[in-house]
């Protein structure tokens, strides 16, 4: 079994920091912009019961 120095451990845990840092930002980025985009439930239920009401009055 080799061992690494300790620089590199220490390169490692940041590295794997940073990755697992980014993953969740990304998503949440993504999801404003979807929200921004598309709306939140709210809008959705309105404008379903909007179509409901149009298709059956």
């Amino acid at each position: 079994m080799t061992l690494r120095p300790d620089k590199t451990i220490a390169n490692i845990a940041i590295t794997l920091n940073r990755q697992t840092d980014s993953q969740p930002r990304k998503l949440i980025d993504h999801l404003k912009t979807e929200f921004l985009t598309h709306g939140g439930i709210k809008e959705e239920m309105y404008a379903a019961r909007k179509e409901w009401r149009r298709q059956n009055q």
